[in-house]
């Protein structure tokens, strides 16, 4: 990589969270990622040759590590930390900080990513300091965050946007190994990732309601990136979303499901298709190996595959029974039914049918429920005191017009 490449774009780095920019700048010679909260700096991208993950609440360092290429990993909001490409000032990966390290989900607490070496991005072993994974970028670009729900690919050296969903009215994928793009067809923002039997993923168009994109999933399962305005994760088993989360800006991280889960972040396009194999130390990237001819649009067809039969486990149906009560969003609430919209305002938790968001949290639905069992309670009551009080009245009525009889 020639110098000039290595010098530091100021531009922007997108903040998925509020949809925002980060201003990314040399001080003191020092690379800053700004806090766009309180609009001081958290990571400082050199100190004694090492990096330094800074506390931006007691303002002092928790964290530093050697890195051999330029990522650095910095603190953020709500329990995530972010790999940023210190060179670029890019959000590259984001993992977890529990206590005072960051671990990485999709490694087993060894990988890392650091951004664009030479066109790649590396994911590196923190323990045997080697990069294990590395993906071409088509030359000079790299993968960033999404600017108005559309993934972008930079142009490292001039800090541009050169590719984005809607390229000449089509959506491009790339693939990553070979630097070019393998599939095109008219997205326009619609193409959406759903789990299908057999292990195969297909990209359905949301408009169109038909499949265009056939993949091949090692996992068991595939994310999609929107339905309806959520990212799910799919269960080609049980051919049904078994998690499912809002985006706006969190990924989602689900890597417990008995050898099916999956690790999706949408903050970074290539953490999309990064499915966990059935045996825990292998990951696979899954890669859209079929391509679709650009005029024609046909649909392809994948080939025909044997399921092994697979039998339920005590956690997985523990977890469908979780899944069925919380309506396949279990961070976000329950989505409910048109009678519990009635029953919301009828209870007097909403004042209109406006009011309830399109996902209500868990305690308000068991508010909702207590409440309901109250009324139940009071109506049986009401109407055994009713159908009493009627019972004895037309036993009183009977009895006096015998005694008159027998007088």
């Amino acid at each position: 990589m020639s110098s000039s490449d290595e010098r530091v774009v100021e531009g922007i780095v997108w903040d998925r969270v509020e949809g925002r920019g980060i201003v990314w700048d040399r001080v003191e010679g020092r690379g800053i990622v700004w806090d766009h909260v309180g609009e001081r700096g958290i990571v400082s991208d050199r100190f004694e040759g090492r990096g330094i993950v800074w506390d931006h609440v007691g303002e002092r360092g928790i964290v530093s590590d050697r890195f051999e290429g330029r990522g650095i990993i910095s603190g953020r909001v709500e329990g995530r930390g972010i790999v940023w490409d210190r060179v670029e000032g890019r959000g590259i990966i984001s993992g977890r900080v529990e206590g005072r390290g960051i671990v990485s989900d999709r490694f087993e607490g060894r990988g890392i990513i650091s951004g664009c070496v030479e066109g790649r991005g590396i994911v590196w072993d923190r323990v045997e300091g080697r990069g294990i994974v590395s993906d071409r970028f088509e030359g000079r670009g790299i993968i960033s965050g999404r600017v108005e729900g559309r993934g972008i690919v930079w142009d490292r050296v001039e800090g541009r946007g050169i590719i984005s969903g809607r390229v000449e009215g089509r959506g491009i994928v790339w693939d990553r190994v070979e630097g070019r793009g393998i599939v095109s067809d008219r997205f326009e923002g619609r193409g959406i990732v759903s789990g299908r039997v057999e292990r195969r993923g297909i990209v359905w168009d949301r408009v169109g309601g038909r499949g265009i994109v056939w993949d091949r999933v090692e996992g068991g399962g595939i994310v999609s990136d929107r339905f309806e305005g959520r990212g799910i994760v799919w269960d080609h088993v049980g051919e049904r979303g078994i998690v499912s989360d809002r985006f706006e800006g969190r990924g989602i991280v689900s890597d417990r499901f008995e050898g099916r889960g999956i690790v999706s972040d949408p903050m970074h396009a290539l953490n999309q298709l990064i499915v966990r194999s059935r045996f825990p130390s292998h990951y696979h990237l899954s890669k859209l190996l079929l391509s679709i001819d650009n005029n024609r649009q046909e649909q392809i067809v994948p080939p025909q595959s044997n399921q092994i039969p697979q039998h339920i486990t005590k956690q997985q149906m523990q977890y469908r029974k979780s899944e069925k009560n919380a309506q396949n969003d279990l961070g976000n609430g329950i989505k409910p039914t048109k009678w519990q919209r009635r029953a919301l305002i009828l209870t007097f938790l909403y004042s209109n049918d406006k009011a309830i968001p399109e996902y209500v949290p868990k305690t308000v639905m068991r508010s909702l429920r207590n409440r309901l069992r109250v009324t139940f309670i009071m109506m049986g009551i009401f109407w055994f005191y009713v159908i009493t009080f009627a019972m004895e009245r037309s036993m009183v009525a009977s009895i006096f017009p015998n005694k008159a009889s027998e007088q």
